[in-house]
């Protein structure tokens, strides 16, 4: 079994094996994909999903299979859509790199050169590159986010602007695991011509124009094609945790309560924090760290133009530049970050992984979504599954599962001899 195949595997847990229809497009030499997809529904281990590819440009890879609803049955489709969860930062962080690309924002800038009012409690030297990067130590939240808080932008940055550092400013990194996408989306706000948030930003300036299913803040007519969420036994994950001494510190730390920095990143969010953020009453919130909804084939195409030069063949359009790309490559933090003690690659918002001598780069998303682009071989894809683990976040799923399926994928590759000149 391929590492891919390893990969697609772990996306799920094992349970009795049903017969599973497998729907979509295969580019011929990707059949290996298909196999490994098909296997993952005939072992039990997945319940509905969508993966997709592109490579040079070109969709290769598109298939979805399974229900994606567990009391409707319903057939998951190929306009079905579903939570990305933290895969969401990469798409927020897109946004701030066009504004970037058009000379509109400064990554070495201070912050408070475009947001005055963020300058208090110690944030005043805090750069825009420091604050992407997840070195501004802006975790704790001070009072209980209201379901009318979320809702209001203006007040929600008033509380956001009044954080005050966990750590001193670019001397560590640690995971930002909802502050990150409130952060960016008030800079865009301030940065941006016509004062969108990212949500909108995201609709306008990439979805719309490149052909992208992606919302932050799903429209109410489109409720209907979101895949139902189903989790993992609570005790068979912690179990898994158990097991694995990597995640023996963040365990640690759960065991220490409020004094510890993984609890006090997790205070205070109201429904942002819970699984309640994910029921369609609540679909067209704005959280720009967290609550992004899509297809498979979309968030592809997204990190497939990516890989691409930030060219857009089916459009002709060009996304991003080049120059802008290589700086995304390029990681700012690197080692153990401090809030849930796992080992991390981060550079302009974007989780990167070093492998076989290059840079890929993404970002993963709680309970086995994901999606990275591969520049050197002009690869991007996406997974998508409302099959839920217990997992350890995201960027400890960079770790081990991004390599596992760019492995694969660059076996491929070399079979066939395709290089990133062609």
């Amino acid at each position: 079994m391929s590492s891919f195949r390893q990969f697609l595997s772990r996306l799920a847990f094992r349970r009795t094996a049903i017969p599973t229809e497998i729907s979509g497009y295969v580019a011929p030499g990707f059949e290996f994909v298909e196999k490994a997809f098909r296997k993952n529904f005939e072992s039990g281990k997945d319940i509905g999903a969508s993966f997709a590819v592109y490579h040079n440009g070109k969709l290769a890879v598109h298939l979805w299979a399974g229900s994606s609803d567990k009391q409707t049955k319903q057939p998951w489709k190929e306009n079905t859509m579903s939570c990305f969860f933290s895969t969401t930062k990469a798409m927020t962080s897109l946004c701030l790199a066009i504004l970037a690309d058009r000379k509109l924002i400064d990554y070495k800038s201070q912050v408070v050169q475009y947001w005055p009012e963020f300058g208090q409690n110690g944030k005043e030297t805090i750069t825009v590159e420091q604050l992407v990067s997840h070195q501004a130590g802006l975790i704790e939240i001070p009072t209980l986010l209201s379901l009318e808080i979320l809702e209001d932008h203006v007040k929600l940055g008033e509380i956001i602007s009044t954080l005050k550092p966990s750590w001193v400013p670019g001397s560590c990194h640690g995971y930002h695991a909802l502050t990150f996408g409130w952060l960016v989306d008030q800079l865009v706000r301030r940065v941006d011509p016509n004062h969108r948030s990212v949500g909108q930003f995201f609709q306008d300036e990439v979805a719309k124009p490149f052909g992208i299913d992606f919302y932050i803040g799903l429209p109410e007519h489109l409720n209907s094609c979101v895949a139902s969420l189903e989790r993992e036994n609570m005790l068979d994950g912690l179990t898994t945790l158990m097991r694995d001494q990597r995640f023996r510190p963040m365990l640690k730390a759960m065991g220490q309560g409020g004094n510890s920095l993984l609890w006090k990143s997790l205070k205070n969010l109201g429904i942002a924090g819970k699984m309640d953020l994910h029921k369609p009453e609540h679909y067209s919130l704005e959280v720009p760290a967290a609550n992004g909804i899509g297809t498979a084939k979309g968030v592809a195409k997204v990190f497939g133009i990516l890989s691409n030069g930030g060219f857009d063949r089916e459009t002709g359009k060009q996304l991003l530049s080049k120059e802008m790309i290589d700086r995304l490559l390029v990681p700012l933090t690197s080692g153990l970050e401090k809030v849930f003690m796992f080992e991390t690659n981060f550079s302009l918002g974007f989780a990167t992984e070093e492998f076989e001598g290059r840079t890929i780069f993404g970002h993963s998303g709680s309970g086995g979504q994901g999606g990275f682009a591969d520049p050197y071989y002009h690869l991007g894809w996406a997974y998508l599954t409302r099959k839920m683990m217990t997992s350890p976040p995201a960027q400890d799923k960079s770790k081990r599962d991004v390599k596992d399926i760019d492995q694969g994928l660059e076996e491929f590759m070399r079979e066939r001899g395709m290089t990133d000149k062609q």
